[in-house]
């Protein structure tokens, strides 16, 4: 997925479970993860506009482990869990 960006550091807790939900994925018992919250979600993607295919008010799914689809929170697919990230901004890499 890349890197979740604050100004805020999160709780230690809130770090663990998220890297869990994403790095793990199925074994949480989870399969589909739908991350939502993103102030600003940087794709790559020039389709969004710009070099960096910026994206606000974003989601992306994680299915396995894996992204499984990026882009606007409403129109994000439907998935097992939510989990929102608070207006973070999240990163490749």
């Amino acid at each position: 997925l890349g890197r979740v960006v604050s100004d805020h550091a999160p709780a230690a807790d809130d770090l663990a479970e998220l890297h869990a939900a994403i790095v793990v994925g199925g074994r949480t018992g989870v399969n589909s993860l739908l991350l939502t919250g993103i102030g600003e979600l940087v794709t790559h993607d020039p389709s969004y506009g710009g070099p960096l295919g910026l994206v606000t008010d974003a989601a992306v799914v994680l299915d396995g482990g894996r992204v499984a689809w990026t882009g606007r929170r409403a129109d994000a697919p439907a998935a097992d869990a939510v989990r929102d990230v608070g207006g973070r901004a999240v990163v490749p890499g």
